[in-house]
């Protein structure tokens, strides 16, 4: 049988909150989400690709791909920086 105290999932939300809050794990999502936008963008690299757009640029798509990425996360940390460090 389970017991009431197991059930208190509001203080057991409040507490996973907290210990997610910390600059560690903010860290953590800003590496998730250089991650995805990596993945994303050379997803749309591979899609150009497919429909025949920039196969004789290749490398050129590859290189603008990485730069709109590294730019979009250039903004993202400084928003980010002052919620991590």
């Amino acid at each position: 049988m389970i017991s009431r105290a197991h059930l208190s999932g509001g203080k057991s939300l409040d507490s996973a909150f907290k210990m997610f809050d910390k600059p560690f794990f903010r860290l953590l999502d800003f590496v998730l989400v250089a991650a995805v936008l990596y993945h994303g963008l050379n997803g749309v690299r591979v899609v150009l690709m497919d429909l025949g757009y920039g196969i004789k640029r290749h490398k050129a798509v590859f290189w603008v791909c990485m730069a709109v990425a590294a730019a979009t996360l250039d903004g993202l940390a400084v928003v980010a920086a002052p919620h991590i460090f």
